[in-house]
């Protein structure tokens, strides 16, 4: 039994426990099955292995109705926040959040977050164009993604382009552009790199894909030169894992008319700028070092 080899050599329990969370990572399912969870949870007397009970804990509200949770930080019109209820998107937020992770897990989950998130976002968004096609038995009316109108995407920082790679399927038609940012401790904000377009068109889409958002600095810097290159308030969409009250709040005020998707408002950011409890140092989690 596994309980009985890790207590009697101790030796084989990180190997065993590594073991377990990729099987758990990568299968949703793994960690329901009465076997799986009950070795699990013997474990816990030998050592720092974790219990399932222990990321059931509630970590948003999951309403029913509307479909996502809308957060609106002001009773003026301001910055929409949706954090979609999907359970798929809890267990990755959680496999993300694991200090004990290896680096391929963390990898793993912010890969299916951007999946799913991007296809929250694209879901009443996606351009589509109607057809008539010849179905087996008649003709049937059908509408087919409308690849004449690619979607501009922005990616910030070094973990974004993670969180698009499975993104694909989803956007058939579709330009990337990369940039980072430094943020000086007056807020100040300097390009380190920006492949910004020259020119973007009043009726493209753009979404800003930003892994998380402690400050409103940088995100507020690459908004208004999308703006000022053509692109329409309402026609940008931001998409993050993780975000800080008090970076929405400024953003909020600025931005009505643009939506934010994100797995998790998190309560709090530290003094020196970080979310809590957040991702941690993200691109380090994710790319090793």
């Amino acid at each position: 039994p596994i309980a009985r080899l890790a207590n009697g050599t101790s030796r084989y329990f990180p190997l065993l426990r590594m073991i377990l969370l990729l099987l758990w990572c990568l299968s949703p399912s793994v960690m329901s099955s009465p076997t799986i969870s009950s070795k699990v949870l013997r474990l816990n007397r030998i050592g720092r292995a974790f219990s399932p009970k222990s990321l059931e804990r509630p970590m948003c509200s999951t309403p029913t109705k509307p479909r996502f949770s809308e957060t609106q930080t002001h009773a003026a019109k301001t910055m929409t926040i949706l954090v979609p209820p999907h359970p798929l998107i809890k267990h990755y937020l959680a496999v993300a959040r694991l200090e004990m992770a290896p680096s391929l897990m963390t990898k793993t989950a912010i890969t299916e977050l951007g999946r799913i998130l991007m296809y929250e976002l694209l879901r009443d968004w996606l351009p589509t164009a109607a057809q008539e096609i010849q179905a087996t038995h008649a003709v049937a009316e059908a509408e087919f993604i409308d690849n004449s109108k690619p979607i501009q995407i922005i990616a910030m920082g070094r973990v974004a382009p993670v969180m698009l790679e499975q993104t694909g399927t989803l956007l058939p038609s579709s330009q990337t552009y990369h940039v980072g940012l430094d943020i000086s401790t007056e807020g100040s904000t300097d390009y380190y790199l920006n492949t910004l377009p020259e020119k973007i068109l009043p009726e493209e889409k753009v979404v800003v894909v930003v892994p998380e958002i402690a400050s409103h600095e940088a995100l507020d810097r690459v908004i208004k030169d999308t703006i000022s290159k053509g692109a329409q308030k309402e026609n940008i969409r931001v998409l993050s894992l993780v975000v800080a009250p008090p970076a929405l709040a400024k953003l909020g005020l600025s931005y009505p008319e643009i939506r934010l998707y994100c797995a998790m408002i998190d309560p709090e950011v530290t003094d020196d700028g970080r979310i809590v409890p957040g991702l941690g140092n993200l691109a380090l989690r994710t790319f090793g070092g």
